[in-house]
């Protein structure tokens, strides 16, 4: 076969997105910890910087690493697209849709044997965080953008998902509980009823549009229907309610 045939080529990458990923993935991998370790081998003000900017924010606030998971939703987001339109010329909307939930299913699993699924009982295993929130964004926003494919649709999809999120959170109401072991155990004790369900009913009074760590409608739809382990405690950081606007940052990898 002559090497310089068409069917031989080897596919083209774009190299600018490779770089991203790469600088994304260097990162993710351990590079943070490196600085944090040269930070307490000789500590200083410019180290000092280093260090919390490659730390995470408690709640409020933006540092460097804030930004670094954000850009791997963006990044699985222009991946779709090289891969989509690929597939689109060997097989239809159904076949796609498989291959798209094939992989999420896959991805899903993967982050559950990392959390232990293999080795810990079922109360103890965990069943959100980065490996499910990257295969849930991959997901929906693969499948929206299977089925959607006018940029004008695409940006409708995004603005609806991050208007609709926050009309939840500023208007619909949730029990007055705030979600801290001391606070939720002696409701717990009280009523003899440890269930989230018969937690929520025995609170007295509701409130709206709060953004407080663990008194958010974010965090109570976590502590109300995500089961298995959670990361703190009654919520998790990549939870069910906030996979929306995550979703959105993979469409405008999309749109990119």
């Amino acid at each position: 076969m002559n090497p310089a045939s068409p069917s031989a080529a080897k596919p083209e990458r774009l190299v600018s997105v490779d770089a991203l990923r790469g600088f994304d993935m260097f990162w993710i991998v351990g590079a943070g910890a490196i600085v944090q370790a040269l930070g307490k081998m000789n500590e200083n003000a410019f180290t000092t910087f280093l260090t919390t900017q490659l730390s995470h924010v408690q709640w409020e606030g933006f540092r460097f690493y804030d930004l670094i998971f954000p850009l791997f939703l963006f990044i699985v987001g222009i991946s779709i697209v090289f891969s989509l339109d690929k597939a689109r010329e060997s097989g239809g909307r159904r076949t796609m849709a498989a291959r798209i939930l094939r992989r999420g299913v896959l991805l899903f699993a993967l982050g559950i044997f990392y959390y232990g699924g293999l080795s810990k009982p079922w109360p103890e295993i965990q069943l959100g965080g980065v490996l499910h929130r990257i295969a849930a964004c991959y997901v929906l926003a693969a499948l929206i953008y299977l089925f959607i494919q006018s940029r004008k649709g695409l940006l409708i999809a995004a603005a609806t998902l991050l208007i609709g999120y926050w009309l939840m959170l500023t208007f619909v109401p949730f029990p007055d509980l705030k979600l801290d072991q001391e606070t939720v155990e002696a409701v717990g004790k009280k009523i003899g009823n440890d269930s989230p369900f018969a937690i929520a009913a025995a609170t007295e009074g509701t409130v709206r549009g709060l953004y407080e760590e663990g008194r958010n409608l974010t965090n109570y739809f976590d502590f109300l229907f995500l089961p298995g382990k959670k990361a703190q405690r009654y919520y998790i950081n990549e939870g069910l309610l906030s996979t929306l606007p995550s979703v959105v940052l993979s469409l405008f990898g999309i749109l990119a």
